[in-house]
């Protein structure tokens, strides 16, 4: 038996869907995404707060490296 879900929830799994499907969508975020579904949600959050923090630096220092 299936748990229901919240209207919230159900919106959340539409739009991975979306993302997942639309072919866009580089590999490695269809990976971050299929794994992070895979997870409890709360380590997902932690998870996701230093992954924002390192990944938001480094692609700043290589964005001013490069346009230097």
């Amino acid at each position: 038996m299936q748990t229901p879900q919240s209207p919230a929830l159900k919106r959340a799994m539409e739009d991975i869907a979306w993302i997942l499907n639309n072919p866009a969508t580089s590999p490695w975020l269809r990976r971050a995404i299929v794994g992070a579904t895979q997870n409890d949600p709360i380590s997902v959050l932690n998870d996701l707060e230093i992954l924002k923090d390192v990944l938001v630096r480094w692609a700043n220092a290589n964005i001013e490296t490069t346009t230097e």
